[in-house]
């Protein structure tokens, strides 16, 4: 049951904006249900901020990549 509640949270997530509003919102809102189903406060609250900092690392990692491809790109295509 619970695998099912964090795959269902995980798919709502995606549909939100990856925004510090966003991130915020799913944040609590992970916590939140897993504080309903029964988890332990302490464990709910760290697993949201885990989940929170892996989807905050995976957008800056692929504004990175985007940024790095769109001025190599052009400069590649200079020469």
């Amino acid at each position: 049951m619970l695998a099912l509640v964090i795959l269902c949270m995980a798919g709502a997530a995606s549909i939100l904006p990856i925004t510090a509003g966003g991130a915020i919102a799913n944040m609590g809102a992970t916590a939140g249900v897993l504080f309903a189903l029964g988890v332990s406060k302490d464990v709910a609250i760290n697993f949201s901020l885990a989940s929170g900092l892996l989807l905050t690392s995976a957008a800056l990692a692929a504004a990175v990549v985007g940024v790095t491809a769109s001025l190599a790109l052009p400069a590649a295509r200079a020469h």
